[in-house]
């Protein structure tokens, strides 16, 4: 592993840093005053200083959390006009500062501030456990995954940016519940392993080599579970987009053992067992497949490679009934649920192929979707669905008839429990609450929080400040469809600083009401 300069056409000028680099490097900077270049080695934890002829000066930094390390190594790095440098230190939530010799000075924000718990960005997998009805959820920018009571309500959240058990992820993408065990599959998707979990959170195993490969029992991308009892045996069938091959898994073995594959499924992001005929619903995503969803035999443990294409569901469009970017599948009541990351919308067909309907369509608002991933299903066939991109889970009643289009004009109620007016919060993240009704169903609740001395607006999804009004979304808790609690972890607070705060509800018919704004001020460290 080397870094290279280039001339300004491209050109290549020389390598240097040969020996000095254990891999994954990350960021670049120059010093152009004193003629200094520092490259940040993610997997060593370190940067390198060199100048700018190539040759090695000295390093800094280490693998940890304390002062002056990176947990999983710095990300970019710059230099300042005092020639001090600056490195993200993304896995602890916060940057370090160092001399031109690498002296550590600083870090900021002190204290971190890691994402609120409860949060969600990118949610790109979700599952129920049958059991008990809880719901599970692969955070994947977040590199964790949570833990949801049925109402809503977080339970736990497990995991940070690592590579290693039992906690460490790398943007987890998929996650599903062993029905016969309770058991929590994350599919750890860069790190290319499946880690398995116990109700309770324990960490109990790892499947696969951790290596890139698509050898028997590795990994190159999994990012999708289900799981189907055969014979007395419960497997777990796993999609791993990169390496053309849905693996089977015996997960009645302890450990779970490979069991068997379908091949030459290239692209696959989804996988579903219809729970009655065994038979494996696969997506695929790139339009050059030969469809974007593949219906293939039941698995068969006498032999366990050979499948039978049995049928295809639509075709590569735009149009009724096709596929742009189909992700995750599930068979539920005998109809099988598609959804599409790009059309934004979920398509329903019956299990011969025929064509039903489709939900959803592009926007922010409650059965809207930006980017729908993974699709999961309770006991009762409710649908939930990871709206990744607006960070949140969407759950639709199988059996609850909505209002006639029109018929529903009634607002709902919402009001802010907390922050009060005027009141003075500790200097620490500020949650902020509320509560709201409705008289048929709510959708989106939201939070909307502006700096009175700046005059901008806090983006949650990015982590900054805009000159519009952001909504972010809130994390509901809801004892039925009419009546939630809510909160919002802001955490772009300044010690010292004074905001504004108003909320949203938004009704299943689109109707909505907002608060007054409530002022508050966060108290100096």
């Amino acid at each position: 592993t080397c870094a290279t300069t280039h001339d300004y056409n491209g050109g290549w000028v020389q390598d240097f840093g040969v020996g000095h680099f254990t891999g994954d490097l990350r960021g670049v900077a120059i010093d152009p005053v004193n003629n200094l270049l520092y490259v940040v080695d993610a997997q060593a934890g370190r940067v390198e200083e060199f100048n700018l002829s190539g040759t090695w000066i000295t390093q800094f930094g280490s693998l940890g959390t304390g002062p002056g390390q990176f947990q999983d190594g710095g990300r970019q790095v710059t230099v300042d006009n005092e020639g001090n440098v600056w490195v993200a230190d993304y896995s602890d939530y916060r940057f370090e500062e160092f001399t031109s010799a690498g002296v550590f000075e600083a870090v900021y924000p002190q204290p971190p501030e890691p994402p609120a718990p409860g949060s969600l960005s990118e949610a790109r997998g979700v599952a129920v456990n049958p059991n008990d009805g809880t719901v599970w959820v692969a955070d994947a920018w977040n590199d964790r995954f949570q833990e949801f009571a049925p109402d809503g309500a977080l339970d736990a959240t497990y995991g940070h940016r690592a590579s290693t058990p039992p906690y460490g992820l790398d943007y987890p993408r998929g996650i599903g519940v062993d029905p016969a065990t309770g058991n929590v599959w994350v599919m750890d998707t860069r790190d290319y392993y499946v880690r398995i979990y116990a109700e309770d959170g324990t960490y109990l195993y790892s499947l696969g080599s951790g290596l890139d490969s698509n050898a028997s029992g590795s990994f190159e991308a999994p990012v999708d579970v289900s799981f189907h009892t055969t014979g007395g045996t419960e497997y777990a069938y796993i999609a791993d987009y990169w390496s053309c091959d849905v693996t089977i898994w015996n997960a009645s073995a302890d450990p779970p053992a490979y069991a068997g594959q379908i091949s030459n499924v290239c692209n696959n992001f989804g996988v579903a067992v219809d729970p009655s005929s065994g038979d494996i619903y696969v997506t695929q995503q790139g339009g050059f497949e030969a469809s974007p969803v593949t219906v293939f035999s039941p698995f068969n443990p006498s032999s366990p490679t050979s499948f039978s294409t049995i049928g295809h569901l639509g075709s590569f469009g735009s149009g009724t009934g096709q596929f742009e970017t189909p992700w995750g599948v599930d068979v539920v009541n005998g109809l099988v649920y598609v959804s599409d990351t790009k059309r934004d919308d979920i398509e329903v067909f019956q299990e011969n192929g025929s064509y039903v309907g489709q939900f959803g369509s592009k926007g922010n608002t409650a059965g809207q979707f930006n980017e729908p991933s993974e699709l999961a299903s309770d006991a009762q066939g409710d649908i939930y669905v990871a709206d990744a991109n607006v960070g949140r889970v969407q759950e639709f009643s199988y059996s609850v008839v909505p209002p006639a289009p029109g018929s529903d004009t009634t607002p709902p109620t919402v009001t802010l429990t907390s922050p009060t007016s005027q009141q003075m919060m500790p200097a620490s993240e500020v949650t902020i609450t509320g509560t709201a009704t409705d008289n048929v169903g709510l959708g989106d609740l939201e939070v909307a929080v502006h700096n009175a001395t700046t005059n901008l607006w806090w983006n949650g999804s990015l982590s900054n400040w805009s000159s519009t009004k952001e909504w972010n979304i809130a994390a509901p808790v809801c004892t039925t469809m009419t009546s939630c609690t809510f909160s919002f972890g802001f955490v772009g607070e300044t010690y010292g600083g004074t905001y504004t705060a108003t909320a949203r509800a938004v009704d299943t018919s689109g109707n909505s009401a907002t608060t007054p704004l409530v002022k508050f001020t966060v108290e100096s460290s």
